[in-house]
């Protein structure tokens, strides 16, 4: 059955899929200002078409202007790792949608040029997993990373290793599913003499109550990206007191405070990681970082990121610009 919940001055029905495309379309022409689809992956573009089409259908009853609007939040509007017709079913949903909300400048372009009517950019809240910090044991010697997470292609675990490699004594846990190429790669290159077990390898999926020992066993989250759209895993370091290492790229240099709170390098630099392992090596730095960590603030971007979700405040909604005639 539907599940109900209130956040806020937001009051917010749930359909569940054995509710059946009866129960999203009861959803639709109720007393519902909105219609809120997530995309994660194409491959279930046709499934939200399905719901989509019935909160059309639901509303053709009713006042045109009077149904609910339909919102597509696109966390990747495409794949990090593209293949044949994902662009197209992605199309065919945005275009459909009253609204599209992404979380970056970047996905907002890429929106519009897949057919969304009109897209807002707004900053993805945090809804961090873990808990609450675990105590941290006092640490004397070099820096403990963690790379955290399903390790493929665009996360750059790669890279990280490689660093390392170049960096006595600097210790890196690789958590997570080891997945496809990349996992092949990141085990071959722990496997190194250059590494001297040094690439602690902790396959496969970190379960929520994990996450908190496991990181008060580290030191420095590492965020080795080659390219990210939104993340909150800068935050989720942040959270449990961790100094972030991360690249320039989605909204990492946004959570991160250069020689502050962490240390940014630029995208797809072996060599500038293993610059700023060895500077997270050097007496006292990492303790400074350490004492720049401040815990993020979980509610502060709730509140505008519902309203603008609404159409009742946030930031402004930015219309796609019209086609220029040919």
């Amino acid at each position: 059955m539907a599940g109900v919940a209130v956040c806020g001055q937001y009051r917010l029905h749930v359909p569940q899929i054995f509710d059946g495309i009866g129960g999203f379309e009861a959803a639709a022409t109720g007393d519902h200002d909105v219609v809120v689809l997530v995309h994660v992956v194409p491959v279930l573009a046709p499934a939200l078409l399905t719901v989509l089409r019935a909160a059309r259908a639901g509303r053709a009853r009713h006042r045109a202007d009077a149904g609910p609007r339909v919102v597509v939040v696109a966390h990747n509007v495409l794949p990090h790792e593209p293949h044949p017709g994902a662009a197209g079913l992605v199309r065919a949903l945005l275009s459909r949608a009253d609204d599209v909300v992404v979380h970056s400048p970047e996905q907002a372009d890429l929106a519009r040029r897949l057919g969304a009517p009109a897209v807002s950019a707004l900053e993805l809240p945090p809804h961090l997993p873990g808990g609450d910090p675990s105590p941290r044991a006092a640490h004397e010697g070099p820096p403990r990373l963690l790379a955290l997470g399903l390790v493929r292609p665009y996360k750059g675990t790669d890279l990280l290793v490689r660093a390392v490699q170049q960096v006595p004594g600097v210790r890196v846990t690789v958590a997570g599913e080891l997945w496809g190429e990349a996992g092949a790669r990141v085990r071959a290159l722990a496997a190194e003499p250059a590494s001297g077990e040094r690439i602690d390898l902790r396959e496969g999926y970190v379960p929520g109550p994990v996450l908190a020992p496991l990181l008060a066993q580290h030191d420095v989250l590492a965020l080795p990206y080659r390219s990210a759209t939104a993340s909150q895993n800068a935050l989720l370091g942040h959270a449990h007191g961790l100094p972030v290492l991360a690249t320039r790229v989605g909204t990492f240099a946004q959570d991160v405070q250069d020689g502050v709170d962490g240390l940014l390098v630029e995208p797809d630099d072996p060599a500038a990681l293993a610059g700023a392992l060895r500077r997270l090596a050097e007496p006292g730095v990492l303790e400074r970082l350490r004492s720049g960590v401040r815990p993020p603030d979980l509610q502060a971007r709730w509140e505008p990121y519902l309203a603008a979700l609404v159409g009742s405040g946030g930031r402004a909604r930015v219309p796609t610009p019209p086609a220029t005639a040919r």
